[in-house]
């Protein structure tokens, strides 16, 4: 506990220091939003804008689809939503879908004009700075302690802080011809910090068991930020712990209609879902985004805007989840996005590279997300992902071990209708199939031993989930969901006194799972 302590206060201290930062810049921002609005007032006149639309100009070519618009990506952007703190800035999020940062947002606009007197608050909207934070807690109700496979909501029947998650930083300017530099911070203590951390930032690099093995892995590595004793992972890790899952500078560079380069330790670009509470409509996440994607990378990448709505992004990492490794390996990230003029977006990116701890297994994904805003009230969203693993699965001959190659492939479909400006209710619908059961079984396909054969049959799991998202307050959300998991996976045995398993569910005993979860999400 007196560890954890150090490290939030260690957290604390580079938040503030990164305000102080922000606060200077700030200062200097608003002087050249003076000096311009200074411009409009002596060139442009107030016919050519007029006052509502000076605070509504947008200089850049991405459009702003609004709370629940597509082209932002839910694990760079803002928006000027409510919070609790509202005044202070930009204190809210949306579930977006889009460009890799690229998105247009009002509120460090150049040419906003703040109404009223010139507070912190009006300082912190028209600037670039940020501070903001969340809590997210909630309840799911389970037939058993356990929720597996389900991550995240993974414990059934007792109240869980998932998330205090402290953000701060200095967003870059991409709407003036230069070089502009900002960076982001983000802590986070809670439950889903064990889902968050990355190997050899807040774990070591080796198993928990046998201890000194290499990990590629961070949920089996050794914790060194949290303590390796508690009710997770059969008592050999805390329930509750810190996890920082982003920090990284961003350079702004104005090549052609902008780059934006992100160097350090941040979120993943993949897929539709977030770690974010507040990015996703719903508390619990699907499998892909849990086992089938990465959460975390560290490294840089590289943002190219090169048309209007179509952007290229690309960079080096090393690996899932890595911040260092026993191994020196490095993976290749490449991308493309295009938000269209029909109320659409498509965003694809490949992730290649060698396995953390090893240079005999190569893992490889990609991550395909449409998305169709069908009207101002309907929103779907499929998503498909692909993935190989060379010898990650296996099997066993008696005292040999035999190696052979895992995929992996899904698709999930999201159809989320906003029903009042408060209120939207949604459906997930997803299948995972985990060919080689590396993904989230992690048992052998086979063992064969002189006294019988064990041998797990069936690889597709299935999940549809559906929820509310309402909000009774601006900084208040509350989200009800019930979610029903089944597969076709069992283990068939032909050892006498090791019996056969139906399923995957409560505790290897059942081929399905219904679930009911609330969840709040307050922004402050």
């Amino acid at each position: 506990m007196r560890r954890i302590l150090r490290y939030f206060l260690v957290g604390q201290m580079i938040l503030l220091s990164v305000c102080l930062v922000s606060l200077a810049q700030v200062y200097e921002d608003y002087e050249d939003y003076a000096d311009e609005m200074e411009y409009e007032e002596n060139y442009v006149g107030h016919g050519g804008y007029g006052t509502s639309e000076v605070y509504n100009h947008n200089p850049s070519p991405e459009p702003y689809w609004g709370a629940n618009g597509i082209n932002y990506h839910p694990n760079t952007d803002y928006y000027c939503g409510g919070s609790f703190l509202g005044s202070f800035g930009c204190g809210g999020y949306s579930p977006r879908f889009g460009t890799i940062g690229n998105a247009y947002n009002p509120c460090f606009d150049p040419c906003f004009v703040p109404q009223g007197p010139c507070t912190l608050g009006t300082l912190f909207d028209a600037g670039q700075g940020f501070l903001t934070g969340w809590i997210n807690a909630g309840a799911t109700f389970s037939p058993n302690e356990d929720n597996f496979p389900v991550r995240y909501n993974d414990r059934g029947n007792q109240f869980l802080m998932n998330q205090l998650y402290l953000s701060a930083g200095r967003l870059v300017n991409k709407n003036r011809p230069r070089l502009d530099v900002g960076g982001r911070v983000d802590l986070l203590y809670g439950t889903d910090y064990f889902f968050t951390s990355a190997l050899g930032w807040e774990t070591e690099t080796s198993n928990y068991n046998p201890y000194g093995a290499p990990a590629n892995d961070p949920t089996n590595a050794i914790l060194k930020w949290n303590s390796n004793s508690g009710d997770r992972r059969h008592g050999t890790a805390a329930m509750y712990g810190l996890a920082m899952p982003q920090l990284y500078a961003e350079f702004f560079l104005p090549i052609h209609d902008g780059m934006t380069v992100k160097a350090g330790h941040f979120y993943s670009i993949m897929g539709y879902e977030s770690v974010m509470a507040p990015q996703n409509f719903f508390y619990s996440r699907s499998l892909t985004t849990t086992y089938g994607e990465p959460t975390t990378f560290t490294g840089v990448l590289l943002n190219q805007q090169l048309t209007h709505g179509f952007s290229v992004h690309g960079g080096v990492t090393r690996g899932w989840d890595v911040w260092e490794a026993s191994s020196s390996n490095v993976s290749g990230i490449i991308g493309v996005q295009w938000d269209t003029c029909c109320d659409s977006s498509i965003a694809f990116t490949l992730h290649t590279g060698k396995v953390a701890a090893t240079d005999s297994q190569t893992r490889t994904n990609y991550s395909l997300v449409f998305a169709q805003q069908l009207n101002p009230t309907w929103k779907y969203v499929i998503q498909h992902d692909l993935g190989t693993e060379t010898n990650a699965a296996y099997a066993i001959n008696g005292d040999r071990t035999i190696r052979s190659d895992a995929t992996w492939v899904s698709i999930v479909q999201y159809l989320e209708c906003q029903w009042t400006p408060r209120c939207s209710f949604g459906a997930r619908f997803e299948w995972f199939q985990d060919e080689g059961l590396s993904r989230i079984l992690k048992f052998p396909t086979d063992s064969v031993y002189s006294n019988g054969v064990l041998n797990w049959t069936g690889r597709n799991f299935y999940n549809m989930s559906l929820g509310m998202k309402w909000k009774p307050l601006e900084y208040l959300t509350i989200r009800p969901e019930v979610r029903w998991d089944w597969s076709d996976a069992k283990l068939n045995s032909t050892i006498n006194g090791v019996p056969s398993l139906p399923g995957v569910y409560n505790n290897l005993s059942s081929s399905n799972q219904c679930t009911a979860a609330i969840d709040l999400v307050l922004m402050f």
